[in-house]
């Protein structure tokens, strides 16, 4: 797909590099998916659908990048985040006797979610479908492996915070920890950026906006870091999703980590300019 347009943005912060990446990987995956898979409730199902909306949300943060909205960038950088996590979730447990368990609490989800969501309406905006509803309900608890209570509740934790614990607790390398923690770090500034409340309403990634200012310009500073969330979120999802599929995902994965050492750098040097 690639870009349609030229900004300053796209050549200072390697955008079409990036995007050619992730326009080969889909292009190939597409074609393996078209001649040998089924879809079904499955493990490769569940990554199928990982890899599309990872796809569509690096198009959407490049697209922001490139017209210089930095923060709205962060804020979708935390979709990827949250699915590098489950896909490390799920490979940890691929070998488990119970794993089957985790997938099928992971489709049933989908009807979990529907049914509260008709349900918080249904306080609002009754239509006498409550009774209907919460038959339902409970029809979903008894179906379930793991006890539903907040959103990752398929994974046997009560919230996403618990499920990234026992990702990190996996981690053997200390490198690979501490690179994990700094990513951590990075999700809870893209949560700052997402969410409305005086310090995510103030702050602005480019660190060129005081706390007495409002500026609501784009901007060709800051890319760095939400290029860098985005960017070393999908190199995971991207290698796994390769090995599931019969795909060699080393050119992928190479440029990728190119451009992640490279946006590292920019990084570094950006949150140095502006502390000085």
């Amino acid at each position: 797909m690639g870009f349609e347009y030229v900004t300053p943005a796209i050549t200072r912060w390697k955008l079409d590099e990036f995007v050619k990446v992730i326009d080969e990987f889909e292009e190939e995956l597409s074609d393996k998916v078209h001649h040998k898979m089924c879809v079904k409730n499955d493990y490769n199902t569940i990554l199928l659908h990982i890899a599309g909306k990872s796809l569509i949300t690096t198009r959407e943060i490049l697209t922001l990048c490139s017209f210089g909205y930095t923060d709205g960038a962060l804020s979708l950088g935390r979709n990827l985040y949250e699915q590098m996590i489950i896909v490390g979730f799920f490979e940890i447990h691929k070998k488990d006797k119970n794993f089957q368990d985790y997938i099928a609490d992971f489709f049933l989800s989908y009807d979990v979610q529907r049914n509260k969501c008709l349900r918080d309406i249904e306080k609002y905006v009754p239509d006498s479908k409550i009774e209907e509803l919460n038959e339902e309900w409970q029809n979903l608890k008894k179906k379930a492996k793991h006890a539903i209570r907040r959103d990752y509740w398929w994974t046997g934790y009560n919230n996403f915070s618990e499920v990234v614990d026992s990702v990190m607790a996996d981690q053997t390398d200390e490198a690979i920890r501490i690179f994990l923690g700094i990513h951590y770090m990075r999700y809870k500034r893209a949560c700052i950026s997402l969410h409305a409340g005086c310090m995510g309403n103030t702050i602005r990634i480019s660190g060129t906006v005081g706390f007495d200012e409002v500026d609501t310009s784009a901007t060709l500073y800051g890319q760095s870091t939400p290029l860098m969330y985005a960017v070393t979120s999908l190199i995971p999802i991207v290698g796994n999703i390769c090995d599931a599929f019969s795909m060699d995902g080393t050119e992928y994965v190479k440029e990728l980590n190119s451009l992640a050492s490279w946006y590292q750098e920019e990084e570094k040097r950006e949150t140095k300019g502006s502390s000085q």
